[in-house]
């Protein structure tokens, strides 16, 4: 991928261990990664918000 691309990783993942999300984002070309220290394995919906005014800003 070469388009901006944020990956979102809750720290108390129990389903897919948090090093797989740092790993995912070392692999990407244009990533920001966001480690969510209280959220879990649904941390992408608890961040919406924020993702959303983030690219709301890219998009003005």
């Amino acid at each position: 991928m070469t388009v901006p691309t944020t990956v979102v990783h809750g720290a108390r993942d129990r389903v897919v261990p948090v090093a797989h999300g740092r790993r995912l984002a070392a692999a990407l070309p244009a990533v920001a990664y966001e480690e969510r220290p209280a959220d879990g394995h649904i941390s992408a919906l608890t961040a919406v918000p924020v993702l959303l005014d983030r690219l709301a800003a890219v998009l003005r």
